[in-house]
């Protein structure tokens, strides 16, 4: 390997670990909250025109919780390459109870 090449190299392994790092680094930390039931208050999978006319799907879910006598709400997005992978992952999520970690 030239000296371009592993210059081209690190610039994408630094550019990977900094779009990356503040995920993970809150994924790590929210694993030593305490858990939460959630109740699903919403659900649907949408779908949408990706590039090169493909179409990305996307579930959506309104959920609540409650912590300390106060309730608190949030919605969590995620994408699917598919229709039945994300009505797949809807499903799942009405047939068992759901968790969260809280941070209050």
């Amino acid at each position: 390997m030239d000296g371009f090449s592993i210059v081209g190299l690190l610039f994408l392994l630094a550019w990977h670990l900094f779009h990356r790092a503040p995920g993970w680094l809150r994924h790590r930390q929210s694993q030593s909250w305490p858990l939460a039931e959630a109740t699903i208050e919403g659900a649907c999978v949408n779908v949408g025109i990706a590039g090169r006319g493909g179409r990305r799907y996307w579930l959506v879910v309104s959920y609540s919780y409650s912590v300390k006598g106060e309730t608190h709400g949030g919605t969590y997005l995620e994408y699917f390459k598919s229709e039945s992978a994300a009505g797949g992952a809807l499903r799942s999520l009405y047939d068992t109870s759901q968790a969260i970690h809280s941070s209050l």
